[in-house]
């Protein structure tokens, strides 16, 4: 393994996840769905399972002073999950220690949410308990946090979020599933789940009648829309 000091080596392309040289440290903050983070050779990448609050500007400072602050210390290595770049030529990561895992403790403080597609389930159901844990104590952007209903969820077009609401009925056209959270499918809110994630799921049929909460990206389609492609996403309210 190189030395923290050494130049980034670039593997070869058949390799599913890479470790790279450190330090790493917080860039500048882009546009687009993430923090850009960078190591020594300024190679930029984004870290993965987290989505930071970046709509607002006071917690989205908090969060970058938090990210700078953590990254000061020392023994980060960043293990590479996904080569293609995005947009912004930034590849998504995750950034370890022996002793610490940078996304989980950028959620259990509050400062980031657990992403919507986290392929793996275990590593999703740990994201999710540490952020359970912050929202219960109000840590960060959790403070003062209200639920947010998915019928009024138009007006926070284009920001990611968590949403409640109850599902009127379960559909299925052409392999794809609709949430139906109303009457009128031309401007009440609905969940899709392309035909693609579908499988992921189970007792899709029996929400119908369900409180829920989403979470993902809230987008303006004949009402308020949300994605869905893991499980996790869709979770069932007492």
């Amino acid at each position: 393994m190189h030395k923290a000091n050494q130049a980034m080596t670039i593997f070869p392309a058949v390799a599913i996840m890479l470790l790279l040289a450190l330090p790493v440290q917080a860039g500048t903050l882009r546009q687009g769905r993430g923090f850009t983070l960078m190591d020594a050779q300024a190679h930029a990448f984004t870290l993965a399972d987290v989505v930071p609050p970046l709509e607002d500007r006071a917690p989205r400072m908090a969060a970058e002073a938090w990210l700078r602050q953590a990254l000061a210390e020392e023994g980060w290595q960043v293990r590479i999950v996904a080569r293609t770049p995005d947009r912004y030529g930034r590849q998504r990561a995750r950034v370890l220690r022996k002793d610490a895992d940078l996304a989980t403790r950028m959620i259990a403080a509050g400062q980031a949410r657990v992403g919507f597609d986290i392929p793996d389930p275990a590593r999703a159901r740990a994201l999710l308990a540490a952020e359970a844990e912050a929202r219960a104590a109000g840590r960060g952007l959790w403070a003062g946090w209200q639920p947010l209903a998915f019928a009024d969820a138009g007006a926070q077009a284009g920001r990611y979020g968590l949403v409640e609401g109850r599902i009127q009925r379960v559909e299925t056209h052409k392999g794809h599933v609709f949430l139906a959270f109303g009457e009128d499918w031309r401007s009440d809110p609905t969940g899709f789940i392309p035909a693609a994630a579908v499988p992921r799921f189970t007792g899709l049929d029996a929400l119908a009648g369900k409180n829920v909460r989403l979470r993902g990206w809230i987008e303006e389609k004949n009402g308020p829309s949300m994605l869905l492609v893991q499980p996790y996403a869709v979770e069932v309210l007492p």
